[in-house]
């Protein structure tokens, strides 16, 4: 549990993304991580949850997080905010997998069509 603070959803205009924040109140910050294509967000009723590579520590990890808010409004408004997030990581086709990672790349030691 993090506690009480400050959760918000930021603009990063270099990944043409968006970035989810969350500060506790004695201004730490304990989740930091981009929405990607990859991630899907839950609500129940005033919560919300996902599971992100988060950034806040030294080592990515991947977390879970549960948001839980003072109304279903606040949690649905998240919600769609989270997942215009996700529109925009499709369209600026932005993942939790590096390009690498995605499609394996065959390296071969001889010629095309040579016969060892």
């Amino acid at each position: 549990k993090l506690g009480m603070g400050s959760l918000q959803v930021t603009y990063n205009e270099d990944l043409n993304g968006n970035c989810v924040k969350f500060f506790s109140d004695d201004n730490v910050q304990l989740c930091s991580h981009v929405i990607c294509r990859e991630h899907s967000i839950k609500l129940n009723k005033q919560s919300c949850e996902w599971n992100p590579i988060d950034f806040s520590t030294d080592e990515p990890l991947r977390k879970h997080f549960m948001a839980s808010f003072s109304s279903a409004a606040a949690a649905e408004e998240f919600v769609a905010i989270f997942n215009e997030g996700q529109r925009l990581a499709l369209d600026s086709e932005i993942s939790e997998n590096l390009p690498g990672e995605m499609e394996p790349v065959v390296f071969s030691s001889g010629e095309p069509g040579h016969k060892g």
